[in-house]
């Protein structure tokens, strides 16, 4: 009987160690008022900043000078091919071109021969001209 009880013992002792994750390392916090909750929640980051200067293949003057491309660089030999991608914003003119340079280089016999695979992309965002760059639309959390 014992053994029995040193093991039941040993087993409540690692079982009180581990649920309590290190309890003895945090200071014990103050309670939380309303307040302090609402302080804790930090608005959403902003997207990240165009680079300045604006690369040419973002670069716009109105929103419908954007667009989206699954073809996101462009291509001088057939060397460079790439499996196309998820949508990202490119000005209108790169995303013509990106796309024309990809179908006269590579094409859906080389996408065959690579093995690409259609990605699975979530619906893109919106894209429009902001501080003279292409950019997705990313809308504002609703407020409570």
């Amino acid at each position: 009987m014992t053994g029995h009880l040193a093991r039941l013992v040993a087993a409540t002792l690692l079982f009180a160690v581990v649920a309590c994750g290190g309890c003895a390392e945090r200071p014990p916090s103050a309670p939380e008022t309303a307040g302090d909750a609402a302080a804790q929640t930090a608005p959403a980051p902003p997207p990240a900043p165009t680079p300045v200067p604006v690369p040419p293949a973002l670069a716009c003057r109105q929103d419908a000078g954007c667009g989206l491309s699954s073809y996101p660089r462009p291509l001088a030999r057939a060397a460079d091919c790439y499996c196309p991608e998820c949508p990202q914003p490119l000005a209108a003119d790169a995303v013509a071109a990106h796309e024309g340079d990809w179908n006269r280089l590579c094409g859906p016999e080389w996408a065959e021969r690579a093995g690409c695979r259609a990605p699975m992309c979530p619906r893109p965002p919106a894209t429009a001209c902001r501080e003279g760059a292409c950019a997705f639309v990313v809308a504002a959390a609703p407020s409570p």
